[in-house]
């Protein structure tokens, strides 16, 4: 998905040529390299979800809490996040939720985005079609 939407020649950083499991962050655009730092405007966690529909439920998951406690305190702290001997510092942090295209509705994506600005007011939250990105 990521080669997709989150394209280098269009300037995106990915995580993964750092390490496979970078904590929290997959991709960050508007970025500047400093030795072993990297300054974005914007990190991106990417996240899919192909059964549940039910905010709640997704939201409780202890890997969707875990990774948005990693992006809301990377951001807060200006600390960012470090891994594999790299930290990112980043301004603003969004999670970019796909799910396939049927699953979505108006109604749906407004409960979803109401109920996520609330509880994780730090992140901007995107929810998009798998469909949409991917050729």
């Amino acid at each position: 998905m990521g080669n997709y939407r989150y394209v280098k020649n269009e300037g995106w950083g990915h995580t993964n040529d750092i390490a496979h499991n970078f904590k929290a962050i997959d991709f960050y655009d508007d970025f500047t390299v400093i030795d072993n730092k990297i300054y974005a405007e914007t990190v991106v966690s990417m996240k899919t979800t192909t059964t549940t529909t039910d905010v709640g439920k997704w939201l409780i998951s202890n890997t969707i809490k875990k990774n948005l406690d990693n992006l809301e305190d990377g951001l807060l702290t200006s600390q960012g996040i470090s891994w594999n001997g790299k930290a990112i510092l980043y301004n603003k942090a969004e999670v970019h939720i796909f799910m396939p295209k049927e699953k979505i509705t108006y109604g749906l994506k407004a409960k979803w985005l109401s109920k996520l600005k609330i509880e994780r007011p730090e992140i901007e939250f995107k929810i998009n079609a798998l469909e949409d990105f991917i050729e």
